[in-house]
């Protein structure tokens, strides 16, 4: 398997998620400029994330690890880690709390399905789909 998969599913997963929160705010005329805010906030957002996930950063590598060492297929892999991933998102979420909680769960979940599903998982892969 693809050993940078873990690093590149976690930081396309951190870079994306909070454009993909920003999206629905631009659509609604009463709240754009939430949506100009939480852009402006990007690098703060990418930081605190970054920070926060890193716990389900070091149990993710130590599932990928077990799971390469189990030679699984790749799509079982890919979802496996995705869904692993997407439980870490709510926990720490979930923990933190806030006003927008919900909104970011399904933003970075979002953004941790589609990163998951389009990188390369198998070594030689040259597909962004799931094989």
């Amino acid at each position: 398997m693809n050993s940078k998969y873990y690093i590149n599913h976690w930081v396309l997963t951190l870079v994306t998620g909070p454009l993909l929160l920003s999206i629905p705010n631009f659509r609604s005329e009463s709240i754009q400029g939430l949506a100009i805010r939480l852009l402006d906030m990007y690098d703060l957002m990418l930081v605190f994330s970054a920070l926060f996930s890193i716990p389900t950063l070091a149990t993710y590598y130590i599932i990928f690890k077990v799971l390469e060492r189990k030679k699984i297929r790749p799509v079982l892999f890919k979802l496996i880690l995705i869904f692993w991933t997407i439980a870490g998102i709510t926990t720490t979420m979930s923990l933190i709390g806030g006003s927008a909680t919900k909104e970011i769960i399904v933003a970075y979940s979002a953004s941790a399905v589609i990163s998951g599903v389009l990188l390369p998982i198998g070594a030689g892969q040259n597909k962004i789909l799931m094989h």
